[in-house]
């Protein structure tokens, strides 16, 4: 990876002065710095660009890193041949006609990939648009490297070659430095993973960002997001694709296929990789991360002296869920020593328009605020101008604002109230007066800000706990076929079961309804009706000798009629329960990312709010008590509305059981569901439970 991506000396393949394609990619490397040597290959032997021209790279005469193919798909395993001749072990193909235009090219795809494996060659590609390491002056890439070049800490990754250069050319308006950029193309060979981890051993890339339509190595693409949370480097994704309307578009451009988005984005907040919605948020976020790393334990100070900005940060912050922390009594005491008397301490903190005259009052209102105790960065709400004449007329405030921020550098920032293209000369002022990084737009930071936060606490918490590989299928890997099975096995695995008495006759149902002393729940007892209801094979709230004998009599010749092939084992009997609020719990098998656990509240918050929080297992107790934390309607398990408050620990208890439950079935099976976990204050039971296998059509 490091001569792909790193080379010493470079053959182009399919270079002449009449390509625009070699002669942008010569461009580029000069752009960026790179001096290495380089090399013309084409049927003529032809100079191009300036290059020296050779008909096959085995006439250099020099050892060569890596080759550049913009030869014609049909050419390059003549291409790759050649490259295997004269002792080229990596390349980056731009050429097109591949997997991304249907069958046909999928399999020269395919084909060039078991070339190169002969081979022993490594590529990047086909199709792709090459790669540009800034910070190494390196590279080979066939779209325009933004100039100026700023060199940063931000790296980015797309499966998209015009995503790519969007991205760097909105770091670039943004005044945000890369150290990176790679389009990565139809992935034949190195993909995504690939990079992104080498980036992991980058000392100058401090946070990627990704732009992907897929994931194409569930496994790998967790494995490096386990090492990037090791190493604290944040990763930050732009996923095409995340609707219908998008997924159906993405597999035309680079021949990938999206998959379900929840379930991805479930993958990723598990393993603290952070989402963007936008490739504005997607820059804005992974910039924020690369100038302020890990943010401590603390909230979010703003600091303006404009009213107005403060009381905008405080909506955003509100709805992001930014912790804004009260200032602390020291802080406040040395604020008012400086300030007017009826100056306002709240945080946001309006300095108000005493800093015009003088200055050196917002040094030291940051320096306070700064330094409390609560406060894990400190932002400064300002707009530098981007003209002389409004730089100059601001520089004292400016000067001030970096005497306070320049010695918190990681710390701090500066925050424009609006989103706006970084000029040569804001980047000037920027630099003079030491403010460590400037960004923009009030929204768009408290947004970013808030997911900082969020990965910083990931950061904080205990190691994620290591997936067991699967076993094989055998004895010890349980199948259980119809409800009564499966509360069975639930109980086995320590998930409080709601009592059940199975009857075979009615007479059998009056005694098991005397012996639970209330209002009883009958329900078919037959394994291959998973669906009791559609069936007839329910009925609730059922009392007396008489009703009971009447309602297992229905149940059984409903079943009968509506489902003849059906073998009713008999008729379950189980005590009404009432009030308490109903989660739903259910473990999906995925077939790319493995076994997920769902959570939800019944009813409505599931079915039409989707008010439901997702995982992959294993997971720990803390990990799945975030998981009900998140649920919006929350407040009903910690007691509103006049609802009991759940045992939380124990309801998190039996969420882990039924998980565990879960992963010791069979692995054919393909969900495990428990409808309705009912909790009302420590009593919490399963009142239901169905395992869906492959033959039920799942």
């Amino acid at each position: 990876m490091a001569l792909l991506l790193r080379p010493r000396s470079v053959a182009l393949y399919g270079a002449s002065d009449k390509s625009a394609w070699s002669r942008g990619i010569v461009n580029a490397t000069r752009t960026l710095g790179y001096d290495g040597p380089m090399f013309a290959i084409n049927r003529s032997a032809s100079p191009a660009h300036g290059l020296p021209g050779f008909r096959s790279a085995t006439q250099i005469g020099a050892p060569v890193d890596t080759a550049c193919v913009l030869a014609p798909a049909a050419s390059v395993p003549q291409v790759f041949d050649d490259m295997a001749q004269a002792g080229i072990r990596t390349a980056v193909v731009l050429s097109s006609g591949f997997s991304e235009t249907g069958p046909e090219g999928a399999a020269a795809q395919q084909r060039l990939l078991e070339q190169a494996r002969r081979h022993g060659i490594t590529f990047m590609g086909p199709n792709s648009m090459g790669v540009a390491h800034i910070a190494a002056r390196s590279g080979l890439c066939a779209f325009t490297v933004p100039e100026p070049v700023l060199p940063g800490g931000l790296a980015c990754v797309s499966q998209s070659g015009s995503m790519c250069v969007a991205l760097a050319d909105y770091a670039l308006q943004q005044g945000v430095g890369l150290s990176f950029m790679a389009a990565m193309g139809n992935e034949a060979m190195v993909d995504l993973c690939d990079v992104v981890e080498h980036l992991m051993d980058d000392p100058a890339t401090r946070a990627i960002g990704v732009c992907a339509a897929t994931v194409r190595n569930p496994a790998r693409f967790v494995a490096v997001a386990r090492r990037a949370l090791a190493v604290r480097k944040p990763i930050v994704v732009l996923k095409l694709g995340r609707g219908a309307r998008s997924a159906a578009i993405a597999p035309a451009h680079t021949g990938a296929l999206t998959g379900d988005d929840a379930v991805f984005d479930a993958v990723c907040r598990h393993h603290g990789v952070l989402r963007a919605d936008s490739l504005e948020d997607l820059v804005g976020t992974a910039a924020l991360l690369a100038h302020t790393g890990p943010i401590g334990p603390g909230g979010i100070a703003y600091v303006s002296p404009s009213g107005g900005a403060c009381s905008v940060f405080a909506e955003a912050a509100e709805r992001a869920g930014l912790p804004m922390p009260a200032l602390a009594p020291a802080t406040l005491e040395r604020l008012r020593s400086v300030l007017p008397d009826d100056a306002r301490t709240d945080n946001p903190f309006d300095t108000t328009g005493a800093v015009i005259n003088d200055p050196t009052l917002l040094t030291h209102c940051l320096q306070a605020i700064a330094d409390d105790p609560g406060v894990a960065l400190t932002v400064c709400g300002y707009t530098i101008g981007s003209k002389d004449k409004r730089s100059g007329t601001r520089l004292p405030l400016m000067q001030a604002a970096g005497a306070a921020l320049a010695p918190l550098g990681p710390r701090a920032l500066l925050a424009s109230h609006a989103l706006r293209p970084s000029t040569p000369l804001l980047r000037e002022a920027q630099q003079a007066v030491g403010i460590p990084f400037v960004t923009g737009g009030i929204a768009h930071l408290a947004r970013s800000l808030a997911k900082a936060i969020d990965w910083s606490a990931r950061l904080a918490a205990p190691p994620l706990a290591d997936a067991g590989p699967a076993g094989p299928a055998g004895p010890a890997c349980e199948r259980p076929v119809g409800e009564r099975a499966v509360l069975r096995h639930l109980q086995r695995h320590g998930v409080p079961v709601v009592p059940t008495l199975l009857a075979a006759t009615a007479v059998q149902a009056q005694d098991a309804a005397r012996q639970f002393r209330s209002p009883v729940a009958l329900k078919v007892s037959a394994p291959d009706v998973a669906h009791k209801t559609e069936a007839g094979g329910v009925r609730l709230d059922v009392r007396g000798d008489t009703d009971v004998s009447r309602a297992f009599g229905d149940i059984v010749r409903s079943v009968h009629t509506r489902r003849p092939e059906a073998l009713i084992e008999g008729v379950a009997v189980s005590p009404m329960r009432r009030g308490g609020v109903e989660l739903r719990v259910s473990v999906t098998r995925d077939a790319a990312w493995g076994p997920l656990l769902a959570v939800g509240l019944g009813g409505i918050w599931s079915e039409v709010l989707t008010d439901v929080q997702m995982r992959p297992l294993p997971l720990r107790g803390e990990e799945i008590a975030a998981m009900l934390r998140a649920l919006r309607g929350f407040g009903l398990l910690a007691g509103a509305r006049g609802q009991e408050p759940a045992d939380l620990h124990g309801l998190v208890r039996a969420i882990e059981s039924i998980g565990d439950a879960a992963l010791a079935l069979h692995p054919a099976a393909a969900v495990l569901q428990v409808n309705a976990l009912r909790v009302a204050g420590r009593q919490i039971e399963a009142l239901n439970g169905l395992v869906t296998w492959p033959s039920d059509g799942a």
